[in-house]
């Protein structure tokens, strides 16, 4: 993709999220609005309160706001309510609120939400058939794949991740040439990705890679999560520049990480996990040429990205570990005992976060 085309993406998607973000807020208070003067038994309760939580789940994944987040999942809960059991509108309801289970869980770490969340994408996904038309059973599939591999990621349970990929092929198989595309395969990518740190094994890391870049391909040029996109594909290569240590690898994923920073707002939920995914790249550009503003600037992005992370998210531990090692970097180089120090306390925090993934306790310990 040409530099120029890029900077019209970045244009382009600059001005849609201007105008979005008022259209939103308007639009959440106008459904508050409906929604008070419609009798409990009417049959456009539901609709309503659906226009509702899709409006607090786009205004969420734009700021990162955690009580959007609360107010849409007790909506959905309202709305679940008003549907007949065992049918479809509960069924696609049901999944909505799977959804924003897991969107609470990456916040919170709670557990209990991403165990419900499984459970109810399980329910669901048994329910309904691949050619149903109400629901889309590939949306259901690949989401399910996604809580499955969080959950082994937390807990270690094999047969999740294993499932979770079978769900994720299937996904990608079911799913049309729509938006949708792109986001099933980012996802089939990620798990796939796990599944390369279990195993050790090139072919898979390979396999994520050309799935990623079906992602990217597949992604409408103008779509404002297409940073997303460009972020996984980034955090991929640098996977594989860590296994053969090839440059070009390194400079595509700095480019593609630079780029995901760029599109993302600077309030996004995942903000974050771009700005770790930086000072990853820029921590290992350091290494590999021992150009020290290489390693400043990645402590700047893993900093940035420590402030943008929630005290309970499960990744967090991760970054600390990051952040930890590149201020031990900086303490061969400097031999500044603050830097030692800041060293010693970041891996000691990853090892007390309440919600860490037992491989990041590991790294911290090492």
């Amino acid at each position: 993709m040409q530099t120029r085309e890029l900077g019209v993406i970045d244009e382009n998607i600059a001005v849609q999220r201007e105008a979005v973000e008022e259209d939103l807020d308007e639009a959440i208070q106008i459904c508050h609005d409906v929604i008070a003067q419609t009798d409990e038994n009417s049959h456009q309760l539901l609709e309503r309160l659906g226009n509702l939580w899709l409006a607090l789940s786009e205004r969420y994944e734009t700021h990162g706001d955690q009580n959007d987040l609360e107010e849409a999942i007790e909506v959905v809960k309202q709305a679940i309510e008003v549907t007949e059991e065992d049918s479809l509108e509960r069924m696609a309801q049901l999944s909505n609120y799977a959804n924003f289970l897991g969107d609470r869980y990456l916040r919170t770490g709670s557990i209990r939400d991403l165990e419900e969340s499984i459970h109810i994408f399980e329910m669901v996904c048994d329910r309904i058939g691949d050619d149903e038309l109400y629901l889309d059973r590939h949306k259901c599939l690949s989401n399910f794949g996604i809580q499955l591999s969080r959950r082994y990621r937390r807990i270690g349970t094999v047969g999740d991740l294993r499932q979770a990929i079978q769900v994720g092929r299937k996904a990608c198989k079911l799913s049309p040439d729509d938006d949708s595309k792109s986001k099933h395969l980012s996802n089939l990518a990620i798990i796939l990705k796990h599944e390369y740190f279990r195993t050790d094994d090139p072919d898979v890391l390979e396999e994520a890679i050309s799935v990623q870049r079906k992602a990217v391909e597949a992604v409408h040029k103008n779509h404002p999560d297409i940073f997303a996109t460009f972020h996984n594909l980034a955090t991929l290569l640098t996977t594989k520049y860590k296994l053969t240590q090839n440059l070009e690898d390194l400079e595509e994923a700095l480019r593609l990480g630079r780029l995901a920073v760029d599109l993302t707002p600077e309030d996004h939920a995942n903000r974050a996990a771009c700005l770790n995914t930086l000072a990853v790249q820029l921590s290992d550009m350091s290494k590999k040429t021992g150009v020290s503003s290489h390693l400043h600037e990645a402590i700047d992005y893993g900093q940035k990205a420590l402030d943008a992370t929630e005290e309970s998210h499960p990744e967090r531990a991760s970054r600390l570990v990051n952040q930890g090692g590149r201020y031990g970097n900086l303490f061969w180089q400097t031999k500044e005992r603050e830097h030692l120090d800041a060293a010693i306390a970041h891996l000691d925090s990853a090892l007390h976060s309440p919600s860490a993934y037992d491989d990041s306790r590991i790294r911290a310990g090492k």
